[in-house]
């Protein structure tokens, strides 16, 4: 009966973000209320991961930009960074970009696609 025990590919991809965004497991009832987001279709995939990485919580980590883009390589890309494209990403931060802005670049990206589509989504 809890959005939870729907689909367990969705409860995996919501797990997921609770690793990567917040360093944690789930709680039944956040777990509850992405899952039901993602299956009733009021958020899709790439918004319930903003929602993750953009949340009281992940804000209250005070990530300095190395940390934000390395949380989103894996997050977003499923692993490390490499050397150049982090320097990259994190010079564009420092440069003024916008956390949103790079968020929107990892999670339009191929490999984010295929992370959301090896769950179904």
């Amino acid at each position: 009966t809890n959005a939870r025990d729907i689909n367990y590919k969705v409860t995996c991809f919501v797990n997921r973000n609770y690793n990567y965004a917040l360093n944690r497991k789930g709680d039944g009832d956040g777990l509850d209320n992405w899952c039901n987001a993602i299956i009733s279709k009021v958020q899709s995939p790439k918004t319930v991961a903003h929602g993750f990485v953009f949340s009281a919580e992940s804000n209250g980590k005070n990530r300095n930009n190395d940390e934000f883009v390395e949380m989103l390589y894996n997050l977003c890309l499923g692993r490390n960074s490499d050397p150049a494209g982090k320097e990259n990403w994190v010079w564009h931060l420092n440069s003024g970009m916008s956390r949103e802005s790079v968020f929107w670049g990892f999670a339009n990206s191929p490999e984010f696609e295929g992370i959301i589509a090896s769950y179904g989504l």
